[in-house]
This record gives structure tokens, C-alpha cells and sequence, in this order.
């Protein structure tokens, strides 16, 4: 049925993930009136729901499964045995999920200012919407002074026969719908750090995986040398084939055949299912009227300016519907700024920097990437240096049985200005949040060289890098 009355809203927010939910929050905390409205109906959009959350659940488990079976190194003579160890960590993640859902529901419970719709919102105008509520089955218009498009996106899959027809991080990790068992052999479509992650943790639970990487060489997206230290390890655990572009998937007795094309002429591989990891997409389909609002967009996402201003200078986006930097804590940094510029305090402005943002890989070993690369500063005209350090000098890489790897700090001439830090190695993903203050706070390495960080801990190794050349 349809709503009677217009409702009237400062803020209207399409989107609970990371992009939606942090501006939501604080424009309610500052008097505001804001509607959010997901189709989820709860906080974290695809990142707790089939994303980063539980994944990283199911990478915990392999990960004490895997050093399980090497417990003689710390002097002990055990091994975890269990007869169905994904259910096991698919139980776990469950867990994990459900929990922070319930929390989440809390949080929503007790906001003021803010209301919750399970559904979908579409653009009428530039100030108008029409929101369908999923829970009860109606209807009804609204009107909003500001909105911000939080939409998310969703996994991409190979234009090719077959190619729909695959799994997605949707089928090892949706809450509550994730496969009860894993194939025997699994076809990894994708090099990128989903891919990476998905075959390391896979492999622990005994899967056979194959890795298709289309460019010549995993992570294209990463520092070459990060890249580099971790094809190693990869190939360690997995059969991984690069310069590999696959034309067609089809089904084949009770498995799947996948089809390469290279230089030497077609080649057939076949397992028992196939993940599809080659990216994600923005959601700017059509329902969500955003031609009727005004608003400028393209394949890649909305476009926005530093503020995350559209091109409705009411209307801000945030999040993986950009396409700047699809991270769910980029997408937590956007959504901050888009508040601030939304309250219009001048003493709030923000902008947001995606240079800036940390991205990691939780293979084994970890990895992260924060600012430029040395190439990049040069490309940008900038006279740069590299330091470095191996990662497995440090007490507690070597109290973990952990030492390969290394961190590099990209470095200016003329300033000592830190322009990118990159680690491979024990702990990086955590160095990864030390790593952003530097280079977003445009440190010096002699700002660096002053700090000191707690022992034994692996991140003793940046101020300890840092002081290499007093």
C-alpha cells in the first residue's frame, strides 16, 4: 500500500555500510532528523554480511589450523585434528556475525534522531525519494534538505560463456547461507588480494587451488616488491598461472572445465567448482534514479569531489558507489568527511585523500601498501628515496617463527616527508594502521626516529627504521 503523509528528513542516507552508517550516526548526534534505509535491514552492508568480517573469521581459523601442524617449532607436540574443519570455522564465523549484527541493532536502537528502514530508496528529484519498506510492505515518499548515496557494490563476474556460473565471496562467506562443504579442487579466477587470501586460507583446509591471474604477475595493484615477496609463499600453497585469460567455464560431468587462451593455443583446466574474484562494481543501476536526482555518474561510480560533494552540491556519496577506494575503512573516512561538509560548519570541512588509505592482504605472509610507491613519486615529479628494513630482525617476528619480509619507507629529498610506507611480513596488516598516520600526518622520518614503540612488538620496526640513519 501506499504512505498518505510526505515525511520530512534533514538527511536521507541509501546505505548502511561503512559509507552510510558513520555519517548517519553523526549528523543524528548533531540534531539532525536522517532516514537510513538498507536492504539488509542492519549495519555493515557486504563487509559483515559476506565481506571483510568473515572472511577474516574463516582466515583466523585456517590460520591456527595451518600452524596446527608445526606445533614441534614451539617446542610442544600437538595438532589439531578435526574431521570437518570448514564446518568448524564456518560455525565460528557464524558467530562472529550474528554477534556483531546484535550489536549493531543496539546501536540503532539507542540513536536519536536516526530511523532504520529494511528496503530500497529511489530518486524522484534532487529532493525527493520514494522509499519501498521490504518489512512492511508499503510505500511512501519523502523529502530531505541533504543525501548521501552509500550503495555499495557488488562482485563482477567474467563476460564470457559460463562466466555467471560461478562462486563469489557470497558463497564462502554470506551470513547464513555460506556452501556447507569446499571442493576438492578449486579454480581461483583472480590475482588480486581476494583471490590471494581466498587461496591461502582455502589451501589450509586441505583444497587443492588453482590460481588464473590475467596479468604477469598477482596483486597488479600492489608494489611490484610486495607482490613479488608474496608469490613465493603463494605458489607454495597453490598452482598459480599468470598471463592466464580465461574465455569460457562449462560444466563438465559433476565438475567444471575452464578454458585458457594463451600464446601456445587453448588450454583446458578442470575442478570441482570455480571462485571468481576479479573485482567488484559500483551499484548505480538504474532503480536508484540517480538521473532523476541529477546526479553524475558512469561505470565507475558516482563521481564526487574531495568534499564527496556530486554534482548536486546537496547530495554527497560515499564508499565502494564511488569507486575511489573500495575498502570498507575508506568507506568509514568518506562517510566522516561527507558529514562534516553536510553540517557545513567551515571549522568541519573535510576532504578525503585516497592515495592516503592503507590496504592489506591477510595471506600468509601479511602485507600492506599506504602512499606512493617510489615509481609513483617519480612519475609525480618528485625527487624520493627508499629506506628499508627487514621485517625479521625484530624480536617478535622471531618469537612468531616469522621472519621473511621487509618495510620501506618512500621518502622526499629535500623534506625527509614520509610519502608511502610498504611491508611484507609478520604483522603487517596491523602495521598498516601506523603506516597511515605517518604518511596522511606527513611525518618526517626524523618525527619517526623520536617515537617509541612497545617491545616486543613487531611494530618496534618503523621507529627502529627510522633511526637507521642517525
Amino acid at each position: 500500500m501506499m504512505g498518505d503523509a510526505m515525511r520530512v528528513y534533514d538527511t536521507l542516507v541509501l546505505g548502511a555500510g561503512g559509507g552510510g552508517y558513520p555519517a548517519a550516526f553523526r549528523l543524528a548526534r548533531h540534531g539532525q532528523q536522517v532516514l537510513m534505509v538498507d536492504e539488509k535491514g542492519n549495519l555493515g552492508g557486504h563487509c559483515l554480511y559476506e565481506g571483510c568480517i568473515p572472511s577474516k573469521a574463516i582466515r583466523e581459523s585456517a590460520r591456527l589450523l595451518a600452524r596446527s601442524q608445526h606445533t614441534a617449532t614451539y617446542g610442544l607436540a600437538y595438532a589439531v585434528t578435526s574431521a570437518r574443519p570448514w564446518e568448524g570455522a564456518r560455525a565460528y564465523k557464524e558467530q562472529v556475525q550474528t554477534r556483531r549484527y546484535a550489536q549493531h541493532a543496539e546501536e540503532v536502537a539507542a540513536a536519536r534522531g536516526l530511523t532504520l528502514v529494511r528496503g530500497r530508496g529511489r530518486f524522484l528529484d534532487p529532493h525527493t525519494a520514494e522509499i519501498t519498506d521490504i518489512n512492511r510492505g508499503e510505500q511512501f515518499t519523502v523529502r530531505f534538505r541533504y543525501a548521501l548515496v552509500a550503495t555499495g557494490s557488488h562482485a563482477v563476474t567474467l563476460p564470457i560463456p559460463g562466466g555467471a556460473d560461478t562462486w563469489t565471496s557470497h558463497d564462502l562467506f554470506a551470513w547464513q547461507e555460506a556452501v556447507d562443504g569446499l571442493p576438492a579442487r578449486l579454480i581461483v579466477i583472480g590475482g588480486g588480494y581476494i583471490g590471494v587470501e581466498a587461496a591461502f586460507m582455502l589451501a589450509a583446509f586441505g583444497v587443492r587451488v588453482t590460481v588464473l591471474e590475467a596479468t604477469p604477475g598477482v596483486l597488479p595493484q600492489m608494489d611490484p616488491e610486495i607482490a613479488a615477496a608474496l608469490t613465493p609463499p603463494l605458489r607454495a600453497v597453490a598452482d598459480v598461472r599468470t598471463g592466464a585469460r580465461v574465455t569460457a567455464i562449462r560444466r563438465r560431468g559433476g565438475g567444471v572445465a575452464v578454458t585458457l587462451a594463451g600464446t601456445a593455443g587453448e588450454e583446458t583446466l578442470e575442478a570441482d567448482a570455480v571462485l571468481t574474484a576479479v573485482g567488484r562494481a559500483p551499484n548505480v543501476e538504474p532503480e536508484l534514479g540517480l538521473e532523476a536526482a541529477g546526479v553524475a555518474f558512469d561505470r565507475h561510480g558516482i563521481r564526487v569531489d574531495s568534499a564527496l560533494r556530486t554534482s548536486m552540491p546537496h547530495i554527497f556519496a560515499a564508499g565502494d558507489v564511488t569507486g575511489l577506494s573500495m575498502l570498507f575503512h575508506s568507506a568509514v573516512r568518506m562517510s566522516e568527511v561527507a558529514a562534516a561538509n553536510i553540517l557545513a560548519d567551515p571549522a568541519l570541512a573535510d576532504t578525503f585523500d585516497p592515495l592516503t588509505m592503507p590496504a592489506t592482504v591477510f595471506a600468509s605472509p601479511e602485507a600492506h601498501t599506504v602512499g606512493l610507491t617510489l615509481a609513483q613519486a617519480t612519475a609525480r615529479n618528485l625527487r624520493a628515496h627508499e629506506i628499508r628494513r627487514p621485517m625479521g630482525v625484530e624480536a617478535r617476528a622471531q618469537i612468531e617463527e616469522e621472519t621473511e619480509g621487509f618495510i620501506k619507507m618512500v621518502v622526499e629529498d629535500d623534506t625527509g616527508v614520509i610519502l608511502g610506507v610498504h611491508a611484507v611480513g609478520a604483522d603487517a596488516a596491523n602495521l598498516a594502521a601506523v603506516s597511515h598516520i605517518l604518511v596522511q600526518n606527513r611525518l618526517t622520518v626524523a618525527d619517526v626516529a623520536r617515537l617509541t614503540f612497545p617491545h616486543p612488538t613487531q611494530f618496534e620496526v618503523i621507529d627502529r627504521l627510522a633511526r637507521q640513519r642517525d
